[in-house]
């Protein structure tokens, strides 16, 4: 097992376990840990869930939440090497999404039971090469905010990737180029160009695959950059707002309301009574 990440807001290992008979890995963490098998097959046993200790069978692709303190045990007895990638981030990341009703119930179920989800599986491979890369933490917090965001507020049955999806290498082509430019005009037919389909079968693959429109999926994902730089900057609201992809702060204000229920100005003074709240009184 090795770290790869200097990033403040979360950390990335991979964890390769050679060809052996059998092996034991205990993993424990104080952050909230996601957990993908990118291959291999394997047993799980975790303490510290309601009923005690829970034994479950996982395969590749499959993916689970641990909360901070839960200590998971993967065991195997395969000849086939086992690889797995762990993100690690603080439960404030899981904070705004766990609010909702829908979103602790998820939680519940996304620590007793791993999910196969094709996009989980994407996503988190996509942040662990980011790191590989040297990419910047802003760059790829949005990433992050987008895994949490999926795994907690999706249903089981929006989440797996239905027939007639994009393959998940032309889906990966699409949400880099979002990536690159959040901060731009970005047009249907230019993502149907770079997924290399007609602008109708795109869509109809791109939500298949997401369970979002490409509207719904580049607005969320400028959401999620702007909370981490009003968290993270000292950028003012109108610069922040043209780094998302919205030069009119008006239109700025209401696309981020809508998205989260307040202004962001408002979200960087409730970040900010937060963090007081958690200092000390010495350091006051």
């Amino acid at each position: 097992m090795h770290p790869l990440s200097k990033w403040k807001s979360l950390s990335v290992e991979h964890i390769l376990v050679p060809e052996q008979k059998g092996g034991r890995l205990q993993l424990v963490s104080d952050r909230f840990g996601i957990t993908l098998i990118n291959q291999g097959r394997l047993r799980m046993e975790r303490d510290g869930v309601e009923h005690g200790t829970q034994a479950v069978d996982i395969t590749d692709g499959a993916a689970w939440l641990s909360p901070p303190g839960q200590t998971s045990v993967l065991l195997w007895h395969s000849l086939q090497p086992v690889e797995i990638t762990r993100i690690l981030l603080s439960s404030a990341i899981f904070a705004h999404f766990a609010g909702h009703g829908l979103g602790r119930r998820r939680m519940q179920a996304l620590q007793k039971t791993p999910q196969q989800d094709p996009l989980v599986a994407l996503l988190a491979t996509n942040l662990a090469r980011a790191q590989d890369m040297g990419a910047e933490e802003a760059c790829v917090a949005t990433l992050m905010q987008f895994l949490a965001s999926h795994m907690l507020l999706q249903q089981p049955s929006e989440s797996a990737v239905s027939v007639g999806a994009l393959s998940l290498h032309r889906l990966a082509t699409v949400i880099s180029y979002f990536q690159e430019h959040l901060a731009d005009s970005v047009a249907l037919e230019d993502l149907a160009r770079v997924a290399k389909l007609s602008r109708f079968h795109f869509i109809r693959a791109f939500t298949a695959s997401t369970g979002k429109t490409p509207h719904q999926f580049l607005t969320r994902l400028r959401t999620d950059r702007a909370r981490w730089l009003l968290e993270h900057s000292d950028d003012s609201v109108a610069s922040i707002g043209q780094k998302c992809g919205y030069p009119n702060p008006k239109h700025f204000a209401t696309a981020f309301r809508r998205d989260v229920g307040c202004s962001p100005s408002q979200y960087r003074q409730q970040t900010l009574q937060r963090l007081l709240r958690r200092r000390p009184t010495g350091d006051q």
